[in-house]
């Protein structure tokens, strides 16, 4: 659940990048992703509040056997959540640009 959810917040970040003609070199650091969205346009502060950045764990921790844990169930509901508002958010900001979904 975890993983998926970072790469639900990272892919829909990344929609609005593409959306608005921005490139952005190949990484999973939500972070750095971001803060690209927030340079379009400020109101994605409200996900940098919400700490998604701390997702970007879930991209690499769970995947590598090196660094490999198993969350809790809080964080991976917490996860789940993040996710769940991030995509909340995005969609309507995509709507806005004009995207019909």
């Amino acid at each position: 659940m975890c993983f998926h959810s970072e790469q639900c917040v990272e892919k829909y970040l990344k929609a609005y990048l593409v959306l608005n003609d921005k490139e952005f070199r190949r990484t999973h650091n939500i972070a750095e992703i971001l803060s690209l969205c927030i340079n379009i346009d400020p109101s994605f502060e409200y996900l940098k509040d919400l700490k998604v950045h701390e997702l970007t764990i879930y991209a690499t921790e769970l995947r590598y056997p090196e660094f490999f844990y198993i969350p809790s169930l809080k964080e991976a509901q917490t996860a789940v959540e993040m996710a769940e508002k991030t995509r909340d958010f995005v969609r309507r900001e995509l709507i806005k640009e004009g995207l019909d979904l």
